[in-house]
């Protein structure tokens, strides 16, 4: 690193190639060495900073003026449409451009890896970054510096969790926070509602989700009211606008019969409009697990009317549909035990729609539909009776007991479905247990689950809780299937579908087996689950009762 830092010093042309790659290099280093890396920030970011606020050159045209062919080297034009002004052609320095790029890329990357440890810089990043979010010539400027912005938040958040103290005197650092994002909302929603690029709209929205994820746990960074009706507004906008050109390409492919070349491209463009849609989502998603039931008055009044028409059957665009559920599900899971019950006035409504759902031929529907399912069971039981519970259990069951449940096509879904029938069930054992009864026998028979690993790790932390309180209807008469169930956990174990707490919980459940019960554990090498168990599953589960 001091080689390198000499190097940088060493007076280099802005044009010489080393000057980007002594940027990357120590870029990388930093992500070697961590918290390690921080004493060289003062030598690093002076020059990022720099290169970070060059002007380019530029001339721009308009895009019907003659191009001049005696163009320097190093220059480069493009033709952009700048909304308001039509299409324009921009002569510029492509170098201090990409330099400009790379610098904004670096500094998003020392925010990132350092966290906390880059709490004094924050603010000085901050007032030269926000406004490259709205950078015209450039998509890779606006998409580095927008990667950003929910990094310098995490630094002030990071660092105040550890209890470190503020940079600024008399600024304590949720004061910093709310700052920031203020400054960065007003900036970002304004880029958001003129980015003429859909890509690089869809990127933008993807690190705007993380911004608003950042008030899920820090009050500071939650949004204010007028800022989430701003927000509404603004996804009203692009939901609006996405739809306006789904239906103008649709015609224009129905008015003439499309080549493969212009079939790709609608191809392509139906992909962009895709993750565009997916990541505003993320956006509704965040805003509902920061602000709860606070978050409905805006999104009834603006969003609304337009998820509504999206998750009915008649809305031609699948993915839509699978869009408006995850928005629905997030209301039912955020909204329901917050002490006010917003998502109230929305199950009635909604438990038929997602029961119809929940066998439909679309994989990404089904999947969204069971998971709302799991999330009434677990979040809003009051809302369901006895006849809807029975239905639930019922349709639950006929999608994982199907054939092709656990294929590779339809195995994501049926590992949500897995999981929402483990809630029914641990609903039903809190009160007369008839349904738990009855179900969990087939629940068990799924396990383990491997697809979906968030579900399947909520599903392996189900079984550890069915055991823990000795349910009956899980271990049958005589403990008969408790073979089974540690034959699971050794199939569980040093897998990604287990985390340290876990295959803790885990370990303590079979050291209670040894304990109490050593004639199962005598008993396993003879049980045909046991047989089925590579290796290196018996090794895990030797190693956990012996730990």
């Amino acid at each position: 690193m001091d080689c390198l830092i000499q190097t940088q010093q060493g007076n280099l042309d802005p044009d010489d190639p080393q000057v980007s790659f002594l940027l990357q290099a120590s870029a990388r280093i930093c992500k070697c060495l961590g918290a390690d890396f921080q004493p060289y920030l003062p030598f690093v970011i002076p020059p990022l900073l720099q290169s970070a606020q060059i002007d380019p050159e530029l001339e721009v045209t308009d895009a019907d003026e003659p191009a001049d062919d005696d163009e320097d080297d190093g220059l480069e034009s493009v033709t952009v449409n700048i909304r308001g002004q039509g299409h324009k052609r921009i002569t510029i320095r492509t170098s201090a451009l990409e330099e400009k790029a790379t610098a904004c890329n670096m500094l998003h990357t020392y925010a990132e890896e350092l966290q906390e440890g880059f709490l004094p810089y924050v603010e000085q990043v901050a007032s030269i970054l926000i406004p490259l979010v709205k950078f015209q010539y450039m998509d890779d400027v606006r998409t580095a510096a927008m990667m950003a912005m929910p990094e310098l938040l995490n630094s002030c958040i990071g660092a105040h969790n550890k209890g470190l103290p503020s940079p600024k005197a008399g600024v304590t650092i949720p004061q910093l926070v709310g700052h920031l994002k203020d400054v960065m909302l007003e900036t970002i929603l304004e880029q958001l509602k003129s980015e003429p690029d859909i890509e690089t709209l869809a990127l933008l929205l993807e690190y705007f989700a993380e911004v608003v994820e950042s008030g899920v746990d820090f009050e500071a960074a939650r949004f204010s009211p007028p800022q989430q009706a701003a927000t509404c507004q603004m996804m009203l906008m692009l939901f609006n606008e996405s739809n306006e050109r789904r239906k103008a390409r649709k015609l224009e492919l129905q008015e003439e019969e499309a080549d493969e070349e212009e079939a790709e491209e609608a191809e392509a463009e139906a992909e962009r409009e895709e993750a565009l849609i997916s990541n505003l989502v993320e956006c509704l998603g965040g805003l509902l697990r920061s602000l709860h039931s606070e978050f409905l008055p805006h999104f009834e009044q603006h969003l609304l009317a337009i998820f509504q028409q999206m998750i009915s059957p008649e809305w031609e665009i699948l993915t839509d549909r699978t869009a408006a559920l995850c928005v629905f599900d997030d209301i039912i899971e955020h909204c329901s035990d917050d002490g006010v019950g917003g998502s109230a006035r929305y199950i009635p409504a909604l438990l038929p729609v997602i029961m119809g759902y929940a066998a439909d031929p679309s994989v990404d529907v089904r999947q969204a539909a069971v998971y709302g399912l799991g999330v009434l069971c677990e979040k809003a039981p009051s809302f369901l009776n006895a006849d809807q519970l029975q239905a639930i259990t019922q349709a639950l069951v006929r999608l994982i007991e199907d054939p092709h449940a656990f294929s590779e096509d339809n195995a994501s879904a049926s590992d949500n479905a897995v999981s929402a029938l483990g809630k029914l069930c641990k609903l039903s054992a809190s009160g007369d247990g008839k349904l738990a009864a009855a179900a969990l026998p087939r629940w068990l028979a799924t396990l383990p689950l491997s697809s979906d690993k968030t579900e399947a790790l909520v599903v392996h932390r189900q079984l550890c809780d069915f055991m823990e309180a000795s349910n009956a209807a899980l271990l049958g008469e005589n403990h008969a299937k408790l073979p089974e169930i540690l034959c699971i956990f050794g199939r569980v174990l040093d897998t990604d579908t287990c985390d340290d707490e876990l295959a803790k919980r885990i370990s303590n459940l079979l050291k209670q087996v040894h304990a109490g019960l050593p004639h199962v554990l005598q008993q396993l090498p003879g049980h045909p689950a046991f047989a089925k168990l590579t290796d290196a599953n018996k090794k895990s589960l030797e190693r956990a009762i012996s730990s």
